[in-house]
């Protein structure tokens, strides 16, 4: 009689094996560090299992990818008479897996009890202090029960696995090519399945922190984020931070130097700083009367200004803007501070700059701290904050940072039918400002509404009939400039189905780049690729007055900017200015753009590369270096940004004091 091929019975016991007892240790989390107001109220809770396990599938898919692995080695060895050896080094790769995978598990438990967050990169930091650690850890917590927890955990899954594993075990190991086939059939249809369910799905963005930031409860978030998760994606992304250098940079300030410094640059006769880790943190009075508006927000994909007609820049892509900017404000002299999306998202609604080397959006510190930010402040003013954007709103953890800083309501390209998504990432521009359109009449007043355009991103999918400029005309940058004219033309469209509408005459629109593109100009910062076209505009010329103002400056300072216009005084920690007031004595950018950080002001821009530690005065109207001007005050400003950034990052001071 044919044996009965138990590859898939294993390979499914093994996974929920897994699961069981990743939820049994959750259920031990949550009874050792839930918060005394949330005794009781378990509704949350169930989200936090819902959510969470993504995270859980996907740790036990790399656990059970490694199970199969293990096992063809073991089918390998058995053909050859050394079955032995390979029944013994899958028996080892469960009791590793197993010890290694419920050790930081059980211990992030009481990691988690001391400092509100699951285990990360710096726990690697004290292992010169392990005499320390040990005694505190065997006096505050109870060690003999947590060890025999984890040996009952690990005994539990060792155990399991060996007898599971033995019922694939052959007995009298011979070649049998039918049961090979089965075997490899099994394996290639599993194997698909797992790496899918190890990187979070189907979608185009990977698994990161964001996707356990389902509630307002930081806990129950926090109690969907596993903790082995949590751990390795630290690591990782200290990984890209090395990768970059970012860890092996030494200060050249000192903390009151940079404390000194930072103000220096940033306060305004308006500022009144407040006591805190934070040194930005401040309350501004505008010294004007508090108005509410609508703020609508476009944070315009890719929309350099250097494509700009109304900043003076050729080609003029942009007729739909120019008008607009004759009847706004217009900012002409603003630059981005990186030149990705996750970087743009962060700066324009924060203030706060781009971060060298991994972007801030991505880093685990994000997921416990909270900015001060145009949403955030509005909404404690009263408004509804409210997100739109027609791609994956998963992509680059933008969900998450979204509703940790203070918007409400997402709309996404999954609240879109089938039928509008049309382009490569999703819903075009028009097809999303057409949405928009119908809710503003709808929602709440007042509302602070922000939409995040995405046509105008490679492959640059737009109509026919925008697809004017050609490869012979312009062979690097013809895609781009159709991108830019169709976005233009949607930013059009918009405005003047709104500008009539009830709502809209109550409404401050504000358009900003979120980063230019790459213009191919060979040198380390080409400052034209970071030229923005902030706007501030209104169908309503008592709320916004037309006027252009040359103050230079970046995305940060638009939070400021923008709250002079709204009145009142508000508390916040922006890296930026007012760039309404005309006594800025520091009017500069800081600008990252990989290894190269910079300083643009309205002349030069200073580039200083990070890893091959050195820089460079460079004149803007040729990209000639320059050679007779100290370099001191660029330097100086460059390296406050770098250094304290990085500090605030490490140290989790950069937002609101919790």
């Amino acid at each position: 009689m044919e044996k009965k091929n138990r590859l898939t019975e294993y390979i499914v016991y093994q996974y929920f094996l897994l699961l069981s007892l990743i939820t049994i240790n959750k259920l031990l989390f949550i009874y050792v560090n839930i918060p005394l107001k949330d005794r009781g109220d378990f509704i949350d809770y169930i989200g936090s299992f819902r959510y969470g396990l993504i995270f859980d599938s996907a740790l036990s898919s790399y656990i059970i990818l490694g199970s199969l692995i293990f096992y063809m080695v073991y089918k390998v060895l058995s053909i050859i008479r050394l079955e032995i050896i390979g029944r013994y080094l899958n028996y080892i790769y469960c009791f590793t897996m197993g010890f290694v995978f419920f050790t930081i598990m059980i211990l992030d438990i009481w990691y988690y009890n001391t400092f509100t967050h699951h285990a990360d990169i710096t726990v690697f930091g004290y292992t010169g202090h392990m005499g320390e650690i040990w005694t505190t850890f065997w006096v505050e917590y109870p060690v003999i029960r947590i060890i025999l927890w984890l040996i009952l955990t690990v005994i539990t899954y060792t155990t399991c696995s060996i007898i599971n594993f033995s019922k694939v075990m052959d007995r009298n190991p011979k070649f049998n090519i039918l049961e090979i086939i089965k075997s490899s059939m099994i394996i290639i249809v599993a194997v698909p399945i797992f790496v899918i369910s190890a990187r979070g799905g189907i979608t185009g963005a990977t698994l990161t922190w964001g996707r356990a930031e389902f509630s307002q409860n930081y806990f129950a978030n926090q109690t969907a984020l596993n903790g082995v998760f949590a751990l390795f994606q630290s690591v990782d992304v200290n990984r890209n931070m090395k990768s970059s250098d970012a860890n092996s940079i030494k200060n050249k300030f000192t903390p009151e130097e940079l404390k000194s410094n930072i103000r220096n640059y940033v306060t305004q006769p308006q500022d009144t700083y407040l006591p805190g880790k934070n040194i930005l943190r401040r309350t501004t009075d505008t010294g004007r009367p508090v108005i509410k508006p609508n703020v609508v927000l476009i944070l315009m994909e890719s929309f350099m200004g250097s494509n700009v007609g109304a900043l003076g820049y050729e080609p003029d892509l942009t007729p739909n803007y120019n008008r607009l900017a004759k009847e706004g404000i217009i900012f002409k002299n603003v630059y981005s501070t990186g030149k990705r999306s996750n970087r743009g998202v962060v700066s324009a609604i924060t203030g706060y700059p781009s971060s060298y080397g991994q972007a801030l959006i991505k880093k685990s510190i994000a997921g416990r701290r909270t900015f001060y930010s145009i949403p955030d402040i509005l909404k404690n003013r009263g408004y509804t904050t409210h997100f739109y954007y027609g791609g994956d709103i998963e992509f680059d953890n933008m969900k998450a940072f979204l509703v940790r800083n203070g918007i409400d309501t997402i709309f996404d390209m999954d609240d879109f039918p089938k039928k509008d998504r049309t382009i490569a990432w999703g819903v075009p521009d028009d097809k999303m400002f057409a949405r928009m359109t119908k809710d503003m009449g709808e929602i709440k007043e007042p509302f602070f509404a922000e939409a995040f355009t995405l046509s105008n991103h490679s492959p640059y999918d737009v109509p026919k009939e925008f697809q004017t400029h050609s490869k012979k005309e312009y062979p690097r940058m013809y895609n781009k400039y159709n991108g830019t004219a169709f976005a233009d033309y949607t930013i059009g469209k918009f405005t003047d189905s709104v500008k009539d509408k009830k709502w809209a005459q109550n409404t401050i629109f504000v358009f900003v780049a979120d980063h230019g593109a790459n213009r191919s100009i060979p040198i380390e910062i080409d400052w034209k690729k970071f030229t923005n076209p902030l706007l501030i505009w209104s169908p309503n010329k008592n709320l916004v007055k037309p006027q252009a103002i040359d103050t230079l400056g970046s995305q940060i300072d638009l939070l400021p900017t923008l709250m002079h216009i709204l009145g009142g005084k508000y508390e916040h920690a922006t890296w930026g200015k007012n760039l309404f007031l005309k006594d800025n004595e520091e009017e500069f950018a800081y600008v990252v753009d990989t290894q190269y950080i910079g300083v643009i002001d309205k002349n030069y821009i200073y580039i200083e590369d990070i890893i091959g530690k050195k820089d460079k005065l460079v004149r803007k109207e040729d990209n000639k270096k320059v050679e007779n001007i100290d370099l001191a005050n660029y330097r100086e400003k460059a390296r406050t940004f770098l250094e304290l950034s990085i500090e605030q990052e490490k140290e989790g001071t950069f937002g609101k004091e919790n």
